[in-house]
């Protein structure tokens, strides 16, 4: 028996209700965009022979193996690593290193100009067809910073709530999250029958900019204000602490669980520790979400949730759900195999 829909959402045979995906890099994957690997081999090629040596010359001193042409170790720890040499020598050029590691991590992220956006295509129609007639909302959580569901909502014309507000320069407003948009006649409000999406951009995206003053949202490169991106680091946790990102794991602790109570995990690769915790655990532990996570390979440490009955999963062998094993190759860990999930 192959991995059906209901198996995810199993409502779906009544209706889609209380929805919600958890998306990762592995859904812009197919779009042009690279995976951690690639991303930091990309960057390290690109820093200058000195700043090569100086983050050799970190690795050495903490006693971290490396192969910079083999992008080891990933820049997801050589950030850390080198932020940790950085605060204990004080020295300058870690800190000019730091700033541009981070660069070039933006820098390969803008170089995708023509992204691939078919399977974001089918995923946002067939929701639109499944929703089609009637108000509805749908939450998706994601921690890329490219823009395929804005551009694919677009081509569509699928209405997307991201927490911005305005025209031209757009301002983060918490409260444009929480708005619905319809009707009044009088007292009586008569939602809009058509989808809605609420884009929960976890870490930010390449959009976002940080003016000081107000944290905006435009299309047209910024150089006198920086981007605002949780970029790759185990600690960044830490980020998360500041605007914009206060407010939007607040929202997403609020939601899930009571307006959003069915979640599935494509391309999510459960680094981010600070997602697991703070959004995926405390719901699962109290039960207020069913959680279905489609895993490319199973994880070493899947054995501490798998005693959740409300948390199913999916590896390239097997299918697990509500406590019951089926042995059948899967495929749709897959963003372009999982969107053929939906009619």
């Amino acid at each position: 028996m192959p991995l059906t829909l209901q198996h995810l959402f199993p409502t779906s045979s009544l209706g889609f209700d209380s929805i919600g995906f958890l998306f990762g890099c592995g859904t812009s994957k197919g779009a042009g965009y690279p995976l951690m690997g690639e991303l930091t081999k990309s960057v390290y090629s690109s820093l200058s022979s000195a700043e090569q040596q100086h983050i050799v010359d970190v690795f050495v001193s903490e006693s971290v193996p490396y192969d910079l042409v083999a992008g080891q170790p990933d820049i997801e720890n050589a950030i850390d690593i080198v932020v940790k040499h950085r605060l204990q020598s004080q020295k300058p050029h870690l800190t000019s290193l730091e700033a541009s590691i981070r660069k070039h991590i933006t820098d390969t992220i803008l170089a995708v100009t023509s992204p691939r956006l078919d399977d974001h295509l089918v995923f946002l129609d067939s929701l639109s067809r499944i929703f089609s007639g009637r108000s509805s909302r749908i939450w998706i959580f994601t921690t890329n910073y490219d823009l395929l569901f804005e551009l694919a909502a677009e081509k569509l014309k699928i209405r997307v709530l991201n927490g911005f507000s305005g025209i031209f320069s757009r301002f983060f407003d918490y409260d444009s999250l929480q708005l619905h948009i319809g009707h009044l006649s009088g007292s009586s409000f008569s939602p809009l029958n058509q989808l809605e999406i609420i884009l929960v951009k976890l870490h930010g995206s390449i959009s976002w900019y940080n003016s000081g003053i107000d944290i905006i949202e435009t299309m047209i490169p910024q150089q006198a204000i920086s981007r605002t991106m949780v970029l790759p680091q185990k600690t960044k946790i830490i980020n998360t602490l500041e605007r914009p990102y206060d407010s939007i794991f607040r929202y997403s602790s609020q939601i899930l669980g009571t307006e959003c109570k069915y979640l599935v995990s494509c391309g999510f690769g459960y680094r981010d520790q600070h997602i697991v915790d703070t959004l995926i655990l405390p719901k699962l532990h109290k039960r207020d979400v069913r959680f279905f996570a489609l895993f490319g390979e199973e994880p070493t440490w899947l054995s501490q949730l798998t005693s959740l009955v409300n948390f199913n999963y999916a590896t390239p062998t097997k299918f697990v759900v509500d406590g019951s094993t089926t042995t059948e190759p899967i495929d749709s860990w897959r963003f372009d195999k999982f969107v053929k999930l939906f009619p």
